[in-house]
């Protein structure tokens, strides 16, 4: 089931650091002055794969409207071993569907993070659901919650509230 919230007060995201493909910390929310689409996906996770491969296809029109992706993979969450970087399925999954973009490894304090607010906003006590996208403004503030695969339409569309009044 796919579904979508549009957050009207936008809370702030601490800062919170992810992983590299590598295994390199990198901050969240950078001073990149981009909004961005943070997505958690899953090596097992057929509509996970299925929504990447959407974003990797439309990668140019993203980049147009000034958006940024980055596909964190959950694998090892529960190890918590994203200090080793990427884990050789996830890097087929993202080889086979030719992902060019930012990409990298969820720490535990991300997914717990984000399922936090997800929770707190939506009042659901839903463990994390896979996909899961947050659209973040440039400022780091977290616009619309995603829960299943979204489509790149309905991220385009989105965009454009980015700068809407809170009372539209």
């Amino acid at each position: 089931a796919n579904r979508r919230a549009v957050l009207v007060s936008r809370p702030v995201l601490p800062r919170l650091e992810y992983r590299t493909a590598a295994g390199q910390p990198r901050r969240l929310v950078g001073d990149n002055a981009r909004p961005q689409l943070v997505t958690l996906w899953g090596s097992w996770c057929e509509p996970c794969l299925d929504e990447l491969a959407e974003f990797a296809s439309a990668s140019d029109r993203l980049d147009e409207a000034g958006l940024e992706l980055l596909a964190l993979n959950v694998d090892d969450l529960e190890a918590d071993a994203a200090t080793d970087g990427l884990p050789d399925t996830a890097a087929q999954c993202l080889k086979r569907i030719g992902l060019s973009l930012r990409q990298g490894v969820a720490t535990r304090e991300v997914a717990g993070v984000l399922n936090v607010f997800e929770r707190s906003l939506l009042e659901r006590e839903r463990p994390l659901e896979l996909p899961a996208s947050y659209l973040l403004t440039a400022e780091g503030e977290l616009a619309v919650i995603y829960k299943g695969a979204v489509a790149v339409e309905q991220v385009l569309r989105d965009m454009s509230l980015l700068d809407a009044h809170p009372a539209e």
